[in-house]
């Protein structure tokens, strides 16, 4: 056996490793909402197929919306199909990844792949990946208006030495960032040329459209694949409550180290559907029936993408 064999086997162990503890983490966060399950299910039986079914087609744009906006990340014309196909396999490859690591690495391999330098491959995925923060937080921004002020009145105000340690650690960021080599190699230098791509970008309105018009896509049709599943158990909810609570828990859980935040997410969520007045009931099965949708059943076709990809030498 070569190193090189070696080398292979220890990473596909270590991913099956990392896969499992994503796996134990999720148990471990949903195992006090597992005796809810029960009547999640006799909720689901008095509700209508017909919004599951509205939920899966829905959820299948969240990967045309990723589509749009890699295309919309280069100067370059990039084909619909094969961008799609590169999306649905990041479905697969983002089991071995925090979440956002194996979509960008997978794009940036495909982008490689087309003949672009490794520079203008890994920047065109992070631009991306920036496209998807700016929208994430333009949705926040609009739900906000959306629920009103009656919302941001009941939010507790952090103790001040929260505020204090929030400054300083972000003091501290900026100066490792600024000041140490390290810092200027991973994150400043990057940062300066993403910020090259993204005026690239803007100077073409069609390309902006395309990035940041299929990056809120992506956030929208996840929100409302939520709000679907959630009308599936036969309670009417607020869409704009659950877009509203989607949004949020999604931006808390993005710190989280698991695979497409696995475990974390469900937990915001079911936290934040029960705050909004949903039963709990209800919220667990709402939100198990979403990621069943837009996490787990999705596994299937990325791994049959990755091997067509690979076959086909795309990526």
């Amino acid at each position: 056996m070569t190193s090189e064999q070696r080398a292979g086997g220890r990473r596909a162990l270590l991913n099956v490793v990392l896969a499992l503890g994503a796996l134990a983490f999720a148990v471990h966060l949903l195992m006090p909402r597992v005796s809810e399950l029960p009547q999640a299910v006799e909720h689901v039986k008095s509700g209508s197929p017909w919004w599951l079914l509205a939920a899966v087609v829905v959820a299948v744009f969240t990967r045309v919306g990723g589509t749009i906006s890699l295309m919309g990340s280069l100067e370059e014309d990039l084909p619909f199909w094969p961008t799609f196909e590169v999306q649905v396999a990041a479905s697969f490859t983002g089991l071995f990844a925090p979440q956002g690591v194996g979509l960008a690495a997978i794009n940036a391999q495909y982008l490689e792949k087309r003949g672009h330098d490794r520079t203008v491959a890994i920047t065109a995925s992070g631009l991306n990946s920036v496209a998807g923060f700016a929208a994430h937080v333009l949705s926040i921004l609009v739900a906000v208006v959306l629920v009103g002020p009656s919302i941001v009145s009941n939010l507790r105000t952090p103790p001040r030495w929260w505020l204090l340690a929030g400054g300083a650690l972000l003091a501290l960021v900026l100066g490792l960032a600024v000041w140490t080599p390290l810092g200027r190699k991973w994150l400043w230098k990057p940062a300066l040329r993403a910020g090259a791509s993204l005026w690239s970008t803007v100077k073409r309105p069609l390309r902006t459209v395309q990035l940041l018009g299929g990056s809120v896509l992506v956030t929208i049709t996840n929100a409302l694949t939520l709000a679907l599943a959630m009308n599936a158990f036969g309670q009417s909810v607020s869409i704009i409550d659950v877009v509203a609570v989607y949004l949020a828990a999604a931006a808390v859980s993005a710190v989280a180290p698991t695979p497409g935040a696995l475990g974390a997410l469900e937990a915001a969520l079911i936290a934040g559907l029960t705050a909004v007045g949903v039963d709990a009931p209800i919220a667990v099965g709402g939100v198990l029936v979403y990621r069943l949708f837009t996490f787990w059943l999705p596994i299937a076709p990325g791994v049959w993408a990755v091997r067509d990809l690979r076959r086909r030498g795309v990526v």
